[in-house]
């Protein structure tokens, strides 16, 4: 539908604030945008820092979703879990990024040209598209009598722009993988083992701090003599593939966040028969470290009827718009 919208695309420029709303026009030393509290605004060519301007809506979430399926589906893999389901994240999560940035463009040496396709105006603001009120008459003198009092125009109530939007509020999608130690405690026979695990997953934020997400655990564990339990008698790899919803925040550099949701959990990736439901939590802290780019602390918990499974490891979290 771009080719038939009457309207501009939407552009956020920089200068000593930040600006977004409508490309109207872009002519000779001046950008014109309608605001989003459509107040038309003149901007100076040479105070421009940067500008980006978004050309259509990517609908990213589409991708997102697939995504989320695809993780889930891999519970058909059996012991190929392990390979399936980090691949469908890290490949689900690139192509999620690459379609919300496919409708960008840059501005690039102040030159306005490539953008001017995407403006309401494309050849220049019409006649009269700007206008302002006339000055007011002089005072009238009459001889020989004092002039009237002139009483000042009130003062122009000043319409208060925008607040702009964040960088962090306008990211969606999110990616984080761990690596660290991962522990299952059999209820009945109180035994525990412990062994090298791993945590990895892809959030959606839907409103605020609201996210949806789904994530997969998983901890090596090595047999001893005096287990007495079938379902750890033998090493293997417990793992848990679960479904998130919670919270997440951004105060600072600081992103603390929290989930729970359903989880499938199993003693061993190679026997898909033996995958039990539960309950699964995560935790984390991290702490941002470039634009994208946090580190910190995760934690993987879930239980049910015949077992405890849970990991604790340092990772890397990927933000993207």
């Amino acid at each position: 539908m771009l080719p038939k919208d009457p309207y501009g695309s939407f552009i956020f420029v920089k200068t000593d604030s930040l600006t977004s709303g409508e490309l109207l026009a872009a002519e000779r030393d001046s950008v014109y945008i309608m605001s989003e509290g459509k107040r038309i605004v003149a901007l100076a060519d040479r105070d421009v820092l940067s500008a980006r301007l978004v050309r259509f809506n990517p609908q990213a979430g589409g991708v997102a979703g697939l995504t989320m399926l695809g993780v889930l589906s891999t519970l058909s893999n059996g012991y190929g879990l392990i390979f399936t389901a980090p691949a469908w994240i890290l490949v689900g999560t690139g192509a999620t990024a690459a379609r919300s940035h496919e409708p960008e463009m840059e501005l690039h040496k102040h030159d306005w040209k490539p953008m001017l396709a995407y403006a309401r105006f494309p050849a220049g603001l019409p006649p009269g598209f700007l206008t302002t009120p006339p000055p007011p008459p002089p005072p009238v003198v009459v001889e020989h009598e004092e002039p009237p009092a002139v009483i000042p125009p009130p003062e122009p109530v000043r319409e208060e722009p925008p607040s702009p939007v964040s960088a962090a509020d306008r990211r969606r999608f999110a990616t984080h993988l761990g690596l660290g130690m991962g522990f299952q405690e059999d209820l009945h026979a109180q035994i525990t083992q412990s062994g090298i695990g791993f945590i990895a997953g892809i959030d959606a934020r839907i409103e605020g701090p609201l996210f949806l997400g789904t994530r997969v655990s998983m901890a090596h564990r090595e047999a001893s003599e005096d287990l007495v339990d079938p379902a750890f008698a033998t090493s293997g790899e417990s793992f848990d593939l679960a479904l998130l919803i919670g919270l997440q925040g951004h105060v600072k550099r600081l992103r603390p966040g929290f989930g729970i949701g359903p989880a499938a959990l199993g003693n061993s990736v190679s026997d898909v028969h033996d995958i039990d439901f539960s309950i699964a939590l995560q935790g984390e802290l991290m702490v941002d470290v470039a634009q994208n780019i946090a580190v910190g602390a995760l934690g993987s918990y879930n239980q049910n009827s015949k077992r405890d499974f849970y990991v604790i490891a340092l990772g890397i979290r990927f933000v993207f718009w």
